[in-house]
Order: C-alpha cells, then structure tokens, then sequence
C-alpha cells in the first residue's frame, strides 16, 4: 500500500459517488488488488494500514488469512468497491484474469466469483480475528486495526453476494501457455531476437511444459531482482 495507490481509490470512489441508476461499471482485475488498492476504513490512517501489511505478509499466514484482515479494513477490497457501487444503483460487469483451471468459453459468465474490489467476499469478519489469534498479533497490529476488527460489527462485514452483477473469467496463466502451444508461439525467430542470444534455445521448437505446469520466469534479473511468483519458462531456457 502506498500513497499514489490510495490517491488513486479516492478518484475511484469519487467516480463512483457521481454515478447515478443508467450507468454501467466495466472493471478488469488481474491480481494484486488487495496491496495496490490500497483505501483503510475511516480510523485507520494508510500508515497503519502498511504496517499492518507487513506484520502480515511477515507472520506465516496464508494469503486468505493476510486477505481476510486486509479486506475488512479496507473501503475497497473485499468487495466493497461493489457495494458502493450497487449503492449507486449502477451495473457492474467484471472482468478477471487470475484463476484455475483454464477458462475454456469466455463467453460464458463466471458464476462462483469472489475476491477483489469488485466481487462478493467469501472471508468474514470472524476470520480476521481468527488470523490475529493463530498467529498472535494482538499486540503486534497497529491499535486502530485491532479496535476496528473488534468493534465494527456485522456493519463492518464484508458483502457476500452481488446477484445483480455479471462476471467474466478472460485469460488465466493455463490458457495463456495452452494457446502458446498451439501456435507455435515460442519459436527461433522470436529466439533470435533475444538479448543473450548465446543462451537462447537452439532447437527448432521449444518444447513447453503441459498447460497445468507451471514454468519458470523469463523475467531477467536485472529488471526484476526478486523472485516472480509467475513461472513460465523451463529452468534450461531462463534468459537471465
């Protein structure tokens, strides 16, 4: 979370409060919304709200436990960019490209959506504490965040369904890497333009990994010093 993330969720939310009954929301998520829309819940300053990511990215918790606190602190996770829209009256179709198993008919609306700003939260308020209780951060926490998470009650649950929108899964990692594979994408003219061409694979088509495997980043390390949680190209044809 940082300031231009939250300067950025205030033009959104601003956007949204001018909207009126005809207007329709058209909103593409592709992962990360959690940390970059980053909006805290009137008491918790955007201080507290970093601290309380790094506790958490810190403690060993799993991303669903780090999500359930993040989202309820937040005016824009966990759905409640949805909600305020849905408050508006206006219609929302979303658009998300983060998810297993391949997609196969995009045309087809994504009826078990959740997670991100715009869709129904499957993680509740109980959770949240749950994950400071496992973990015992009661005292590590910023104070506001605690404070809130125990006092806001079921107005401070995050919304559970949302009938009235229309979601659509559009790429995953899966399809990307099924339709490199049939078009022969990954081939010695794009291999040839590589900047360490000494390093790049000789054979006439490289030979990817089945669509469910998951391959190793071709980020070079120089632009991208950490490790990318995205894998795509085997360990023998890293560039860097």
């Amino acid at each position: 979370p940082n300031q231009f993330g939250y300067e950025a969720c205030l033009e959104i939310l601003d956007l949204i409060d001018h909207a009126a009954e005809e207007d329709l929301f058209l909103c593409v998520m592709s992962g990360g919304s959690s940390a970059l829309m980053s909006c805290p819940v009137d008491g918790i300053s955007l201080e507290d709200e970093q601290k309380a990511t790094d506790i958490l990215l810190k403690s060993g918790a799993a991303i669903l436990e780090i999500n359930s606190v993040r989202r309820h602190i937040s005016r824009m996770n966990g759905g409640q960019m949805a909600r305020r829209i849905a408050e508006r009256g206006a219609e929302l179709i979303g658009f998300n490209s983060v998810s297993n198993p391949p997609t196969r008919d995009i045309s087809v609306p994504w009826q078990n959506y959740f997670g991100t700003p715009m869709g129904p939260d499957q993680t509740t308020i109980q959770d949240a504490l749950n994950c400071i209780q496992k973990y015992d951060l009661w005292k590590r926490l910023p104070s506001s965040v605690i404070q809130y998470l125990t006092t806001c009650g079921p107005a401070g649950e995050t919304p559970k369904v949302f009938p009235q929108n229309t979601y659509y899964q559009i790429n995953t990692l899966p399809d990307s890497a099924a339709a490199a594979q049939r078009s022969n994408l990954l081939s010695p003219r794009i291999a040839r333009h590589s900047r360490n061409r000494r390093r790049a694979p000789k054979s006439r088509n490289i030979p990817l990994n089945p669509p469910e495997r998951p391959f190793r980043s071709a980020i070079p390390r120089r632009l991208c010093p950490r490790r990318t949680s995205t894998q795509f190209w085997p360990r023998r044809y890293r560039v860097a």
